[in-house]
C-alpha cells in the first residue's frame, strides 16, 4: 500500500486553524468526560494506511491523546512488517 503524500506549509497551517477553529477541544478526552485544549491534527486512519489528508480524516487531539494513538499505530505498522517476511 502507498502512503498518501502529506500535506505542508502554508496550506497545512490553514488547515490545522481552521480545525482548531472548529473544534478547539481533544475530542478523545471528550469522549471520556474531560476537557482538553486541542494541540494536534491527527488523521484517524494513518497516510501510511492510505488514510486521506483531508478534512474528511482529520480530528483534533491534545498532545498526550496524540502521542497515545501515535503509539498503537507505530506498533501495528510493525506488526505489519513482520507478516510481510
Amino acid at each position: 500500500m502507498k502512503a498518501t503524500p502529506r500535506t505542508t506549509g502554508r496550506k497545512l497551517q490553514r488547515m490545522r486553524a481552521e480545525l482548531f477553529a472548529r473544534c478547539p477541544l481533544c475530542v478523545e478526552c471528550e469522549r471520556l468526560g474531560r476537557v482538553t485544549e486541542a494541540t494536534q491534527r491527527d488523521h484517524i486512519k494513518p497516510l501510511a494506511e492510505g488514510g486521506a489528508d483531508d478534512d474528511s480524516n482529520v480530528q483534533a487531539l491534545c498532545d498526550d491523546c496524540h502521542e497515545a494513538k501515535s503509539r498503537t499505530e507505530s506498533t501495528r505498522g510493525r506488526w505489519r512488517g513482520r507478516r510481510r517476511t
